[in-house]
């Protein structure tokens, strides 16, 4: 539910934050704290890292005028429900330690692959060179498309007997080139698709390849053209080629890395499961694919394994992506990646990254995030409940707030040249009635007058809507120059906007309402939490940090 969301994004500020909140007994001696919390102190550390998130994320205005106190007191209620949800026992629910449990792999994971993966490609300019000769030269290919192969021997046969190649192609091919004869664009090498490129590298200016599948027909090509590289377009791609060639540095650098910890963390494959996988691979677009069961694919030692609903879920959400792809090539992929992450989750837990401070803290934090969010789901989201007649009642006694912007009865005179515009504007001002103008000069000036219509100002540009705003009911405007020419507007009327009907706002109604009834049932909450609880403030701590009687 988003505005539930919305509602509790505000107050959850600690989370995320590394060692915010700290448990424990307070120092009577120690002055850093600001507060404790029944048994929980919040020290000043914490107070200090909400400050440096929220100062990246406010304009300069906002935190002039912001009531920073307010924070204290919202790390205070965060406090305050993490300990009501762990003494209603929400913390031990299965399916959040669950997803919290693989929340501290994954952070384990990609902590254990930042430190422990090392790749700086050096490229140098001549491999930047090498790559630019082979790729930006340009080849121009002339293709045939056919149905199977012997049909393809057949042509190919005509056309090394003398046949025209285009002639052919423009009657019986069946790719879109057949309407330029067969022929391609001359194009950079690195733009010609791959399986094309394959068969004219093992060409000659005039050879013509074998037949070879080319997605669901068989195809034969003559290379028609090849030009090389211009080296003057070097400096225009050469960041491009360098990033491409540290990238393809990288893979082929995890690709080791990722083999290595295979060899230090063997497992076995199940491909059985493979097997059962691609059986169902008429069923990937529906619900029914990621119904895997819970059999693993990768078994290492230990309590290691990876299943086969992982797997499936993987492949399912890669195809969301790449939906262009075969499913094999989805499937491989997907193994690929799952394969990558079961060694690095072994090799991370291994070499005890699942206890490491910062990936405790963030654990901790996710902890704390999700009983927040689970307590005031359950106490404060569950009870809040709407009827038509309170969303009537706000309606009727909100009307103005959803009124549409006022409109205003607008006509035009355009005006051809300078000289014209100067004498109606000064005219207009003088009193003239504009509708006399408007025949005048539509007379002798080709001044054209656009029909009078009701607009909203917001509309209209800024400058023309100041302006006009500002004008009474049969006064007109100055001169306006625009891209259309020279204008000058004149105002015949003015209404309020279209008050928007009910089932135009019901959905803004329902956010408004909501927050309200979230606002009221949760500080009720608190209220409730507060009355058994023991809060210390360290008043002189609190107002020296505020800056407080200073």
């Amino acid at each position: 539910m988003k505005y539930y969301l919305t509602a509790i994004i505000g107050l959850v500020i600690l989370l995320g934050a590394a060692d915010i909140l700290s448990a424990g007994e307070k120092d009577p001696g120690d002055q850093s704290y600001l507060a404790v919390v029944n048994d929980d102190t919040i020290y000043v550390a914490a107070m200090d890292q909400i400050f440096m998130n929220l100062h990246s994320k406010l304009d300069k205005e906002r935190k002039e005028n912001f009531d920073y106190r307010k924070l204290l007191n919202k790390m205070i209620n965060d406090r305050l429900i993490i300990q009501e949800a762990t003494a209603l026992g929400l913390d031990q629910d299965d399916r959040l330690l669950d997803k919290l449990g693989q929340s501290r792999k994954n952070n384990a994971m990609r902590l254990y692959a930042r430190e422990q993966f090392k790749a700086a490609p050096e490229i140098s300019d001549k491999d930047v060179l090498d790559y630019f000769n082979k790729y930006y030269a340009k080849l121009q290919l002339r293709t045939i498309s056919v149905q199977d192969s012997a049909l393809a021997r057949t042509f190919i046969a005509a056309i090394k007997g003398g046949a025209p190649m285009d002639s052919i192609a423009e009657a019986s091919s069946m790719d879109m080139y057949r309407y330029k004869g067969g022929l391609h664009n001359l194009k950079y090498y690195a733009d010609v698709e791959r399986e094309l490129r394959d068969q004219a590298d093992k060409l000659k200016p005039g050879g013509i390849s074998a037949p070879f599948r080319y997605r669901q027909v068989y195809a034969f090509l003559r290379v028609e053209k090849t030009m090389p590289a211009d080296t003057s377009e070097l400096a225009t791609y050469a960041k491009k080629i360098r990033s491409v060639l540290e990238q393809q540095v990288r893979g082929a650098k995890w690709t080791e890395f990722i083999d290595g910890l295979e060899k230090r963390y063997p497992f076995r494959t199940d491909s059985a499961v493979i097997a059962r996988i691609k059986a169902d691979s008429a069923k990937l677009y529906t619900p029914d694919f990621t119904d895997g069961s819970g059999d693993p694919i990768f078994v290492g030692s230990g309590q290691y394994s990876y299943s086969e609903a992982e797997v499936r879920t993987g492949v399912s959400r890669l195809a969301m992506e790449r939906g262009d792809l075969p499913f094999d090539s989805l499937l491989q992929i997907g193994l690929i990646s799952a394969k990558d992450e079961f060694v690095l989750t072994m090799a991370s837990s291994e070499d005890g990254y699942l206890e490491r401070p910062e990936v405790v803290s963030q654990y901790i934090n996710s902890l704390d995030s999700s009983l927040i969010e689970t307590y005031i789901k359950e106490t404060v989201v569950s009870q809040i409940t709407f009827n038509h007649a309170e969303f009537d009642a706000y309606y009727n006694e909100h009307l103005d707030d959803f009124r549409e912007p006022d409109e205003i009865e607008l006509g035009r005179l355009d005006i051809p040249d300078e000289k014209t515009a100067a004498e109606i504007e000064k005219r207009l001002k003088d009193g003239a009635d504009y509708d006399f103008i408007a025949r005048e000069y539509g007379r002798t000036a080709d001044v054209v007058e656009e029909k009078t219509q009701w607009i909203s100002l917001q509309v209209l540009p800024d400058q023309v809507k100041s302006e006009l705003e500002l004008l009474k009911i049969g006064e007109s405007s100055r001169v306006f120059p625009t891209s259309e020419g020279l204008m000058i507007f004149h105002v015949s009327g003015r209404r309020p906007g279209r008050v928007k009907e009910m089932s135009e706002v019901e959905m803004k109604i329902r956010e408004i309402m909501f927050q309200r009834k979230f606002d009221e049932l949760l500080d009720k909450a608190l209220t409730l939490i507060k009355a058994g609880s023991e809060i210390e403030y360290n008043e002189p701590a609190i107002g020296k940090y505020f800056g407080e009687g200073s």
